[in-house]
C-alpha cells in the first residue's frame, strides 16, 4: 500500500472514530428484542480514557471488521446469527456497561457474545492493572431495551438474594424491578450467585489486601474521603495526627483506613467506604 493510500485510510479511520456515536450506532431494532447486560464499576479509581482505548483495541483485534469504535464506545456486530454488543464508558470512567441484543431465539448466542466481551475486558484490565477495585453488576434488561444511556444495575449481592428467594423478581432501590428469567443466567452463573449469597456475611468486610489497594487509589485525596466516612467521619485533629505520623499519601491513607476499620469493625464496610469515596470526589468536582 502506498503512503498516500495509508494516509487516506488513517484519515478515514479518524473521521469515522470521531463522527460515530451512540445515537448513530445503537438505534432501535425490532428484529433484536432480546437484551442482556452487565456492568463494571470502579469505586476507588476511575478507568482512564487511555485504558478504555486499550480495551477498544483488544476488542477490535478479537472481532476484526465486526467492531466499530468511537470516543466513548465500541459496537460489535455478529452477522451469522444477527446480534450486537455495545460497550460504553460512562461518568468519566466510573463504570463500563456491556449490552448485548439479538433475535428472540438467540439466547445462547447472546450469552456467548456477552461472556466473550466481558472476558476480553477483564483480560485488558488485568494487563493494565489500572483499577484497584472492580464491582460487577447486572443491568436492568427492561431499561437497556429502552436504550437508556445509564440503566439501573443490580449488584451481585442483590442478584444472589433474588436467586435464593422464592420470588420471580429482583428489585433495586427506587422501585425498579425485573423478572429473573429476563437475565438469561446460566445454571453455572446462578450456582455461583447462590454460593456468594450464602457467604455474604463476610463479603462486605475489607481484607488487608483490599485495604492496601484502596489506600493506593485514594493517596492524593484521603483527607476528603475521611471526612465522609460512616458511621462517623474522622475529626480534623485525627487527620492532623495521621499526617504528622506518616510521610507519604499512601501511608497516611492506609493508616486512616486501618484506624477506621479497627474502630468500627463489622460496620466498616465496602458500601460505606465506596459512598465516602464517591461523595468526596463528587464534591471536589463541584
Amino acid at each position: 500500500m502506498s503512503k498516500k493510500s495509508e494516509s487516506k485510510v488513517s484519515s478515514q479511520f479518524l473521521s469515522d472514530f470521531l463522527s460515530n456515536n451512540r445515537d448513530a450506532m445503537w438505534q432501535p431494532n425490532p428484529n433484536m428484542p432480546l437484551y442482556i447486560g452487565r456492568s463494571l464499576h470502579f469505586p476507588v479509581n476511575n478507568l482512564s480514557a487511555a485504558a478504555f482505548s486499550f480495551i477498544q483495541i483488544n476488542i477490535k483485534a478479537t472481532f476484526r471488521r465486526a467492531a466499530t469504535s468511537w470516543q466513548t464506545g465500541i459496537k460489535v456486530t455478529q452477522t451469522s446469527i444477527p446480534h450486537e454488543c455495545l460497550i460504553e464508558i460512562l461518568d468519566e470512567g466510573e463504570s463500563v456497561n456491556v449490552v448485548v441484543r439479538g433475535p428472540k431465539d438467540s439466547i445462547t448466542e447472546c450469552q456467548d457474545l456477552l461472556h466473550t466481551c466481558m472476558n476480553n475486558i477483564g483480560q485488558s484490565l488485568e494487563t493494565l492493572k489500572c483499577v484497584s477495585e472492580i464491582r460487577r453488576g447486572y443491568l436492568s434488561p427492561k431499561q437497556i431495551a429502552e436504550l437508556r444511556v445509564d440503566p439501573c444495575h443490580y449488584t451481585e449481592q442483590q442478584m444472589a438474594c433474588a436467586v435464593n428467594s422464592t420470588g420471580d423478581y429482583v428489585k433495586a432501590p427506587g422501585g425498579v424491578s425485573d423478572e429473573l428469567c429476563s437475565f438469561f443466567m446460566t445454571g453455572e452463573e446462578m450456582a455461583k450467585l447462590m454460593q456468594r449469597d450464602s457467604q455474604r456475611g463476610d463479603s462486605d468486610c475489607i481484607s488487608e489486601d483490599k485495604l492496601r489497594d484502596t489506600a493506593q487509589g485514594i493517596a492524593s485525596d484521603w483527607q476528603a474521603v475521611a471526612s465522609f466516612l460512616e458511621p462517623q467521619p474522622l475529626m480534623q485533629y485525627e487527620i492532623s495526627k495521621i499526617e504528622k505520623k506518616h510521610a507519604t499519601g499512601k501511608q497516611q491513607a492506609q493508616a486512616m483506613l486501618q484506624e477506621w476499620k479497627n474502630t468500627y469493625k463489622s460496620r466498616a464496610t465496602w458500601d460505606r467506604l465506596e459512598r465516602a469515596i464517591h461523595r468526596a470526589r463528587t464534591t471536589d468536582k463541584q
